[in-house]
């Protein structure tokens, strides 16, 4: 880092950082895509922050821990499918009681409806469990290309999770309320 310059720090970081801004731009098209359910349940719209905080999160914390440890030779890129699965099981252990502990705060604390707390916290468990894998998954992925993981692995995961977070979480509005 200490020998490397400004210059080119920024110029290997301003690719990611250009592909995450664009891909961003998903969020807002899957919020049109479902504006009739939005109009429906105004009440939806305030657990995007957290649904998307929370996916972020857990992806970031899986990708540090799996590019902490193939910096460290503890993985390597043919352990790929064994650190998948790995972080899948702590994955769903964590959605689990994660979704928990919500349902019991919206439903019980904040006194929301049994389906509007049914859905946040069906939506936290699919939405964790995905971003244990994919932070599992994409930074093994992305050194087998040649790239560095550390250069993308939290924002990519994070903007990556936000789109799939309000897919499951509307996909899943559609079920449960209609």
């Amino acid at each position: 880092y200490m020998e490397e310059t400004v210059w080119s720090l920024a110029k290997n970081r301003l690719p990611w950082l250009l592909i995450l801004m664009i891909s961003a731009t998903l969020t807002s098209g899957i919020i049109n895509r479902y504006n009739w359910i939005i109009q429906d349940f105004i009440i939806l719209t305030s657990f995007i922050p957290m649904l998307s905080d929370t996916g972020g999160n857990t992806g970031s914390q899986s990708s540090t821990m799996v590019i902490r440890a193939l910096a460290t030779g503890d993985i390597k890129i043919s352990d790929i499918w064994k650190v998948v699965f790995k972080e899948g099981k702590v994955g769903l252990i964590a959605g689990l009681a994660l979704g928990f502990v919500n349902f019991i705060r919206l439903f019980f604390l904040v006194k929301e409806s049994f389906l509007i707390s049914l859905l946040v916290s069906l939506t936290i468990l699919c939405v964790v469990e995905l971003s244990k894998i994919m932070g599992a998954f994409l930074p093994i992925v992305v050194k087998k290309l040649g790239f560095d993981p550390a250069l993308m692995a939290s924002s990519f995961i994070s903007t990556v999770i936000d789109s799939c977070a309000l897919i499951i979480y509307f996909g899943l509005a559609n079920l449960i309320l209609y």
